[in-house]
């Protein structure tokens, strides 16, 4: 009976032996702090990545207990050396490390290039020999630059994002770094002057590991891995940290735009035709609702009036649109083809290449100008328009607006700027940018109506809200057509294409008033003048 007993002991203590880790083991997870996505330390200051969230998930399902720690890299490899129990880290796979740390099965494959700054000659291993390189302390490119005697002139980086800006700055001829980590600091934090080229290296597997003895640690990793997989939650966790990871994501881009003249005629006629199908559409739209309804003949009736004066409207305002775009488009476009084939000339005087030039570039920034407004109008009407928030004076602004016009304006016009509240030197926070690109297009409202007398721009500052009002003395309008001014492509007389414009200008400013929870006001007398007057909240900065 004693012997039955101690046998039963004995075989207890070895399934505790073996399944330790799953019965609330303890086990604290090393991790790189600068090595994204794998692991580093989010904004919040906690640990964060995909190595870090799938050995989290490893100790859910096999329920021991787990606390992350990063660390700069040569901190991590020190505590796997050291041989600690119950740790765990994530490294590639080489035969150095197989001395000190048992293997998980790999997980993920890592790839390493080699990154120069543009221009530079070295594009191989052979171009590196005896070249200054820089690498990640104790990372394996560390290792494999001096066990190939590939150069012995190393910069030692904490990790791959300080060994990028090194090589950005001017140091070193090369940097060998992970290539998903490069593509991502370069795009990061734009060092576009880096470029990256094949290093002849097959790919490393990336594996949990854990010091030498500790095989039971590694045997359950394996275990959570395996059931990860088979759940197909390995996978949700693989696109979450990877899919905004694509190696041609910055270099394709900058490729893919050979000529920005070209580019803009293109996206110009891509959203002209956008907005013609969204105009035929709705029209088509509303046809068909009313054949829907046709046992209801009073309705009908009713809603036939409706729905062809609305068509009719259309119709007016698709034509004047088109009008006015063709001319808009077609006046820069033709003084820009126009200077460019002269400038073909070999006999023009320096003075006349620089007029022509600088012809094209006005056309350009007109036509840019317009493409602009018609991406801000659809950002409007998609919702896709942010508002940021940022620090700024309001009197800086205003003077900017003022300097901006006050060539612009006729001379025979009386403009001025006033601050109501005497000495505004307050900062304010708010979008600066959008409440610029409202008072400009109020300003351009002004200018283009007024032929004599003011145009005065008042702005105040009444329970934190900024009160802007931009007065002038020009044509007025009707107040029957008083609404319809914040319209897309409304016009006064869409017919005048000497006045210029889309007919986009007020209802961008009304669309931005909006989206920075504002309002806008207007109050005009035909024969007399105009006034806008715009309420955005904003914050003052003590």
């Amino acid at each position: 009976m004693i012997v039955k007993q101690k046998l039963i002991l004995v075989m207890l203590l070895f399934f505790l032996l073996v399944n330790g880790i799953s019965a609330g083991k303890s086990i604290v997870y090393y991790g790189d702090n600068n090595y994204p996505p794998y692991a580093y330390t989010g904004k919040d200051g906690e640990p964060a990545g995909f190595e870090v969230e799938l050995i989290r998930e490893i100790g859910r399902i096999m329920e021991f207990d787990l606390s992350v720690q990063l660390k700069d890299w040569h901190e991590v490899v020190a505590h796997m050396k050291s041989g600690e129990s119950n740790v765990v880290s994530s490294m590639l796979h080489t035969q150095e490390r197989e001395q000190y740390v048992n293997y998980s099965i790999p997980y993920i494959k890592i790839t390493y290039a080699i990154f120069t700054r543009k221009g530079s000659d070295v594009e191989a291993v052979d171009d590196l020999r005896d070249s200054v390189i820089i690498v990640q302390e104790s990372d394996v490119m560390h290792d494999y630059v001096l066990e190939n005697s590939i150069s012995f002139r190393l910069i030692l980086a904490k990790n791959q994002k300080e060994a990028l800006r090194m090589l950005a700055s001017g140091r070193g001829a090369a940097a060998l770094c992970a290539k998903m980590q490069g593509y991502y600091y370069i795009s990061e934090y734009k060092l576009l002057n880096l470029e990256s080229h094949e290093l002849p290296l097959e790919s490393f597997d990336y594996c949990y590991v854990s010091p030498k003895g500790n095989e039971e640690v590694i045997a359950t990793i394996n275990e959570g891995l395996n059931i990860l997989k088979e759940t197909g939650r390995f996978d949700e966790l693989h696109e979450k940290w990877f899919g905004i990871y694509r190696e041609d994501n910055l270099y394709s881009f900058i490729r893919q735009w050979g000529s920005w003249i070209l580019a803009a005629l293109v996206v110009a006629g891509i959203l002209i035709i956008a907005w013609i199908y969204t105009l035929n559409k709705s029209v088509a739209g509303k046809t068909l609702e009313l054949r829907e309804e046709l046992d209801h003949r009073k309705i009908i009736e009713q809603q036939l009036r409706i729905a062809k004066n609305k068509a009719e409207e259309s119709d007016r305002l698709k034509s004047a649109f088109l009008a006015n775009m063709s001319h808009e488009i077609r006046t820069p476009m033709n003084g820009i083809i126009g200077y460019a084939e002269m400038l073909r000339d070999e006999k023009l005087e320096k003075e006349e290449q620089q007029r022509f030039t600088d012809s094209i570039v006005k056309n350009t920034h007109k036509l840019l100008h317009i493409i602009t407004d018609l991406i801000n109008i659809s950002k409007i009407e998609t919702g896709q328009l942010k508002v940021s928030h940022m620090e700024f004076d309001p009197n800086d602004l205003m003077n900017e607006l003022y300097e901006l016009f006050v060539d612009k304006i006729d001379s025979h016009i009386d403009f001025k700027v006033n601050s109501k509240t005497a000495g505004l030197n307050k900062t304010l926070k708010g979008d600066r940018e959008k409440i610029r690109k409202v008072v400009m297009n109020l300003l351009d409202n002004a200018a283009k109506f007024t032929s004599q007398g003011y145009i005065k721009l008042d702005y105040d500052l009444i329970d934190n809200r900024m009160k802007i009002m931009v007065e002038d003395t020009g044509a007025g309008i009707p107040m029957h057509q008083q609404q319809k001014v914040f319209e897309n492509f409304w016009q006064v007389d869409p017919n005048d294409v000497e006045k210029g414009g889309t007919g986009l200008g007020l209802s961008i400013a009304k669309g931005f008033v909006e989206a920075m929870k504002g309002k806008i006001t207007l109050k005009s007398t035909p024969g007399k003048g105009s006034t806008f007057t715009v309420y955005i909240p904003v914050e003052v900065v003590e």
